[in-house]
């Protein structure tokens, strides 16, 4: 991992791609944590988030910008960025509990909670992909420790051999309900699934509204609609 100091911003690199960008105060990276972080602001903003993958912790400063006050328990192999984000972000982050253990064996472990954000990844020949937990056994994991009005917000990235279609298609399975968000500058998908959620116009303008009210230039770079099986 390469580490890149920029004003008020560390950014980490990974095989080609940025892994994830802490800042020194609650703002805007102007990036894809932005959306991720607007996603759970928007969707659910009082209850607490339970987040596989962490890496530097990229939406926390966004989040916390957005008004989020809640506990924030998250999980990762490697704590080799904590201690920057500690550094940088412990005046204001609030409570980030951090720890190290394999994802599935962690959530697992875990009471079946209101809001999950899988966040995962590994380095693949081509650079960010999801590891193959996050298309096999986790999307039903997930779904059983979820209560009944929980929502799943998933960072999808390609994955050699599988199409966007079979891709969405796996992880949307256990959900009755789940929406897309495609943003302009990134090839990123956000998967947002749950028992019960709102309707891709409403959870857009939540999201939209999130994002400009921290300036985000993500603000009008994305889309988001109604998932159907085929149609992406």
């Amino acid at each position: 991992m390469r580490i890149e100091r920029r004003g008020n911003l560390v950014r980490l690199h990974q095989g080609g791609c940025v892994l994830s960008e802490i800042l020194d105060q609650p703002g805007p990276t102007h990036g894809l944590f932005d959306v991720l972080a607007a996603c759970v602001f928007a969707l659910a903003p009082e209850t607490e988030l339970r987040m596989l993958g962490f890496a530097g912790g990229g939406i926390i400063a966004p989040l916390r910008a957005m008004g989020y006050r809640k506990d924030i328990h998250t999980v990762d192999l490697s704590l080799e960025a904590v201690s920057i984000f500690r550094e940088l972000s412990s005046a204001w982050a609030g409570r980030v509990r951090v720890t190290q253990a394999d994802a599935q064996v962690w959530l697992a472990k875990q009471t079946p909670c209101p809001l999950i954000l899988e966040d995962l990844s590994v380095l693949g020949e081509n650079g960010e992909t999801k590891p193959e937990l996050s298309f096999t056994t986790l999307p039903s994991l997930i779904h059983d420790r979820l209560s009944p009005k929980g929502i799943v917000i998933c960072n999808v990235l390609r994955v050699p051999g599988w199409s966007w279609k079979r891709l969405l298609r796996t992880i949307a399975a256990p959900y009755a309900m789940a929406h897309v968000l495609v943003l302009d500058k990134f090839e990123n998908k956000i998967l947002i699934a749950g028992r019960r959620i709102d309707s891709a116009r409403c959870c857009s303008r939540e999201i939209r509204r999130a994002l400009s009210a921290i300036r985000s230039r993500q603000a009008k770079r994305f889309s988001l609609r109604r998932y159907q099986s085929g149609k992406i």
